[in-house]
């Protein structure tokens, strides 16, 4: 509610009870379709480099397709554009924007008050701060005596298990063919060259084509784009992404335990 009364507010679209499109990610679309770019795109709306990245990897990886695609190239070159289920997504937000608009004006003409309530409301508006969110589909169950390995097919080629305990499985209803999200964060996410034999630790590895790189004086960030159009994101120190010697365009892996991933289901 706006400070004069006002009934206001901002359509967001989910998916699943995940943030999906909201009036700052189809304007970032909008730029992308217009500059062919997204850090083009990015200036043009006044979000970060990084942001509009994220916004980006965040969509694709929380939709059966691809909304942007990415050539290699890094920070100044490869190109991005719309895809044509992306071009959709704006025009549904678009119609979706309109209809949502039309009920805040007939829900204020009737007089309803809702201020009181909003701090509640807010409340139940929760995210998650894992860098990687991946929908996909249960394709095996794997029980033992304690524990459960869950495997989600994630689109493309690529698979995640994930450990949970057998009251967890239960609390989430999974099932073959239950869909669920896994949700990994970017530090527990390991990189190795695409030669790299599988550390006995890691029960996931996922390839790819590295398509961005982030060096700070610690720590550096690396985006992997995979072949069904999702991203994952690694976080490791400098040292380690010195000695993997990576390069935008690289195919490179992401590794990570099983017991480092999260399930989350929608209720």
């Amino acid at each position: 509610m706006s400070p004069d009364g006002r009934l206001g507010g901002r359509l967001s679209v989910e998916r699943d009870g995940h943030d999906f499109l909201g009036a700052r990610r189809i304007a970032l679309l909008r730029a992308i379709a217009e500059t062919g770019s997204i850090s083009a795109a990015a200036r043009a709306i006044g979000m970060s480099y990084k942001a509009a990245w994220d916004a980006v990897d965040a969509m694709n990886n929380l939709a059966e397709r691809p909304l942007v695609v990415s050539g290699t190239g890094g920070r100044h070159g490869g190109g991005s554009r719309l895809t044509d289920y992306g071009q959709r997504q704006i025009a549904v937000f678009e119609v979706l924007e309109d209809e949502y608009l039309r009920m805040l004006a007939r829900v204020e003409a009737a007089g309803e008050a809702f201020g009181e309530h909003l701090p509640w409301i807010r409340r139940l508006n929760l995210l998650t701060s894992a860098r990687n969110q991946f929908l996909g589909r249960v394709v095996d169950l794997a029980a033992g005596p304690v524990n459960v390995e869950v495997v989600l097919d994630i689109g493309g080629t690529d698979r995640i298990a994930a450990s949970i305990t057998h009251p967890s499985l239960e609390a989430l209803g999974l099932d073959l063919g239950s869909e669920a999200f896994a949700l990994v964060k970017a530090p527990a996410v390991g990189i190795e060259n695409a030669h790299a034999t599988l550390a006995a630790d890691s029960h996931n590895r996922l390839c790819g084509t590295v398509t961005r790189l982030h060096a700070g004086t610690d720590e550096a960030e690396i985006a992997i784009a995979l072949t069904g159009g999702k991203t994952v994101v690694s976080v490791i120190d400098a040292e380690a992404f010195a000695r993997l010697d990576l390069a935008p365009g690289a195919t490179a892996c992401a590794t990570f335990d099983a017991a480092s991933v999260l399930l989350a289901v929608a209720r």
